[in-house]
């Protein structure tokens, strides 16, 4: 609960700070509300787990809900490509103006990740098979990576694969090759690492 609150805390407080400044990446604002839901929707996952064959397809449909919008936590992690607005030239000039749009995209890229370590801690403990739990973390971690690839290079929202599913798989598969697929790689690989340094300070 006490993490959770952190959380929420932290949300709140980057909304009201992005009223308060100027910035050049007021986009933010939108991802961090995109990534905000996926990582509430998690909270729930543990109160929705069935305990009765009855219960099953409600905990389906929010299972479903919570895949579909998961990607927009770590997608948050590739807006630092942003930071080319600028240039950063040091050695002439200190422009204090980048370095606040520095350290507001920062943030809401360490409130994404926070999220995100929240979300695979979750995932963790909500199968108690040691095999199986490690199956669904490597699974959440590869379908982020084709659902960040599928927005950031198609242009594609959550929304999409329940308006239009077909056109979404076609564009998916059409634009799938192997630096497609290194791309998807190297985002699961920075997703393994996170999780990697996170179980070095807490053991999962």
């Amino acid at each position: 609960m006490y993490s959770r609150n952190i959380g929420r805390l932290c949300f709140v407080l980057y909304l009201l700070i992005s009223f308060l400044i100027p910035t050049q990446y007021l986009f933010m604002v939108q991802n961090l509300i995109l990534a905000f839901i996926p990582y509430e929707i998690s909270q729930l996952l543990p109160l929705f787990k069935p305990k009765s064959r009855r219960e099953w397809p409600l905990f389906l449909v929010v299972s479903l809900v919570f895949v579909l919008m998961s990607p927009n936590i770590f997608y948050v992690v590739t807006d630092l490509i942003h930071l080319n607005l600028y240039s950063f030239d040091f050695l002439k000039t200190l422009n204090l103006s980048e370095w606040i749009d520095f350290t507001y995209l920062s943030a809401g890229v360490m409130l994404a990740l926070y999220y995100y370590v929240q979300v695979i801690l979750t995932l963790y403990h909500l199968v108690s098979d040691r095999l199986l739990q490690r199956v669904v973390i490597l699974m959440f971690m590869i379908l982020s990576s084709a659902g960040i690839f599928i927005g950031r290079f198609l242009r594609f929202h959550s929304v999409h694969i329940l308006t239009n599913p077909l056109q979404v798989i076609v564009d998916s598969l059409s634009a799938l090759n192997s630096e497609a697929i290194l791309w998807m790689a190297l985002i699961t690989g920075l997703q393994f690492l996170l999780m990697l340094l996170v179980k070095g300070v807490r053991k999962i």
